[in-house]
């Protein structure tokens, strides 16, 4: 973390603090937030209200650690009950601006002079509020005791806040800081947690200040200035109107810079309820844009929209050796060449637009294209050995993934020039499906590494004009279910659900799929959409898109189309005959 990041994440973490103490972060029991059981008849994560009690008298010290993790978990959120488990010194002084751990499950025993805190299946939070990377894992707590008025406290409590996963789950919630991109052309997503409150908008502003985390960064990076600080805090009037009050620094920006600048802040803050407008305001006088306006919104900033313009509902598939349009229950070849018997694909792939489509032949070593779906000719666009499903991003690239004895070799297909791309951690595995993020910055791919699913995410990095040219390095996403006993298998396809979300297709059993939900960055997000039952079949295709208004798809092994309903049921949807189905990247 650069010395920047750290300084401004520290200032973020004791916003955070401030909202734990003044007890405005109340979060309201049902909401976005997928929430597990809790283990604990003492943790207030699962209540309306939970004020933890103090310690009793007499305590020894490891009833006196076990009693402050309880009240780390009051609600609403303050640090005000578990202040009265710590000495005099340390009361006055604690500030857990190290971020927050989040862990399973907990132990405390006393060895000699030390209290020892073992934590497990324990993740980090930064300061910034941005998940750590990696699996979860132990952390042992030193605690010292001291003796004040003849009672036990603690004199060196953690840095960190720290909090049951249940609770974590259901009293923070994921947003997302929107930065542009290198080439300015997109908004590129960052997930974050904050304890919901007065404070929110705030801390959401402060993270925008921060910048990008470092891996992000590499392809990503803030309108705001380097070093414009916001003085005090954000308020939101009556009108819905977020006032954000901003250093001098906003000035130094251009006019085109500003309102780039503007787009960040209305993106990211009207994820905060009641927040419909922006306003920048420099000592008390509001920031004018080069047309005269001084409030924005997000409709202002749709030409940067992370899912991209234009249509992204069309539906094609492949059936009796023709694409086809799907409406509803009904399959129509479409008009050109691709509409004829003859070409016998696999795969394909339909540019966002609803206009070029791309196709892979049946034997996997040829990719088709033409202009349009309409076209009444198609070319041969590249040669392969096993190429997967293709993808189109949002620049118009294409990207195929060849499938060789030496594994996967990664190809990007621009203005008719073919690259190889190399994805530490990808490149030369063996690769059984990938997809390219709508904001063209995160290449996923699903690992084929038998009965145990695994999914690897890379950043994306580009030239000056959108090419692109490496990884950055990638990570391993934990792919797990919501309810723990289900068994998951190796996996099958995936896609991107949400800009920052993807839907991992996986097969338990020969005669069983199910589909899970992954954090492109290994956090628990906002999981929003129900996790669907177990499809009773083998579904080999997924059909998704970051569109919400769409609905989930599967295409089984017998070429029946099957949609997903609110209620996480699989249902069919009337269409059959298919080899594979795709929406619009």
């Amino acid at each position: 973390m650069s010395r920047l990041r750290t300084l401004l994440a520290t200032c973020l973490g004791i916003v955070v603090i401030a909202t734990l103490s003044t007890a405005c972060g109340l979060l309201p029991d049902a909401g976005p937030v997928h929430r597990q059981d809790s283990t604990s008849d003492t943790s207030g994560a699962d209540q309306t209200y939970f004020y933890p009690p103090g310690p009793n008298p007499g305590a020894d010290r490891v009833s006196i650690a076990k009693g402050f993790l309880v009240a780390m978990e009051a609600n609403p959120l303050n640090t005000a009950a578990a202040r009265a488990f710590l000495s005099e010194h340390a009361g006055s002084s604690w500030t857990p601006s190290g971020g927050t751990i989040v862990y399973d499950g907990s132990s405390v025993t006393q060895k000699g002079a030390t209290t020892l805190m073992r934590l497990s299946g324990a993740h980090r939070v930064d300061a910034a509020g941005v998940w750590q990377r990696g699996p979860a894992h132990r952390i042992t707590v030193h605690l010292k005791m001291t003796r004040e008025h003849g009672e036990w406290r603690i004199e060196n409590p953690s840095s960190a806040l720290v909090v049951k996963s249940s609770y974590f789950q259901a009293r923070f919630a994921a947003y997302q800081l929107y930065f542009f991109d290198r080439g300015n052309r997109v908004l590129v997503p960052e997930t974050v947690y904050a304890p919901d409150g007065q404070l929110t908008a705030s801390t959401l502003v402060r993270g925008l200040l921060v910048g990008p985390e470092p891996r992000l960064a590499t392809v990503a990076h803030s309108a705001l200035p380097t070093g414009t600080t916001l003085d005090p805090s954000v308020v939101v009037t009556d009108r819905g109107v977020a006032e954000v009050p901003l250093s001098a620094d906003i000035l130094k920006l251009s006019p085109s810079e500003r309102s780039q600048a503007l787009v960040e802040l209305a993106w990211t803050l009207q994820q905060v309820p009641g927040i419909q407008q922006v306003r920048v305001t420099v000592d008390g006088s509001p920031l004018t844009l080069s047309d005269g306006r001084t409030e924005v919104g997000a409709d202002d900033g749709a030409e940067f929209a992370p899912t991209g313009l234009g249509p992204t509902r069309d539906l094609i598939g492949i059936r009796n050796g023709r694409v086809v349009t799907i409406s509803g229950r009904t399959a129509s070849p479409v008009a050109g060449a691709f509409g004829k018997r003859g070409l016998l694909l696999r795969s394909l792939a339909l540019e966002r637009s609803g206009r070029r489509i791309v196709g892979v032949a049946q034997n996997g070593t040829i990719a088709f294209t033409g202009a349009s779906v309409d076209q009444a000719r198609v070319r041969r666009m590249f040669t392969g050995t096993d190429l997967l499903r293709p993808r189109i991003d949002g620049s118009g690239t294409v990207w195929l993934v060849d499938r060789t004895s030496q594994g996967a070799v990664v190809h990007a297909i621009r203005h008719g020039h073919a690259r190889v791309v190399r994805l530490p951690g990808i490149s030369g595995q063996p690769v059984n499906s990938f997809a390219i993020s709508p904001d063209g910055t995160r290449f996923a791919a699903g690992i084929d590494s038998g009965i145990r699913p695994r999914v690897v995410v890379d950043v994306l990095r580009r030239t000056a004009a959108g090419s692109p040219t490496r990884g950055s390095g990638s990570i391993s996403l934990p792919i797990t279910s919501y309810d723990p006993s289900h068994k998951l298998g190796p996996v099958v396809d995936l896609g991107w659900r949400t800009p920052t979300m993807l839907a991992v297709l996986t097969r338990p059993t020969d005669g069983t799929s199910r589909v899970v939900y992954a954090v492109d960055d290994g956090s628990p997000g906002n999981l929003t959409d129900t996790e669907p039952d177990a499809f009773q079949g083998k579904a080999v295709d997924l059909v998704v898109n970051p569109d919400n208004d769409t609905p989930l798809m599967l295409v089984d092994a017998s070429g029946r189309l099957e949609r997903l309903d609110t209620a996480g049921k699989w249902e069919a949807a009337g269409v059959t005959g298919l080899i594979a189905a795709t929406y619009a990247d």
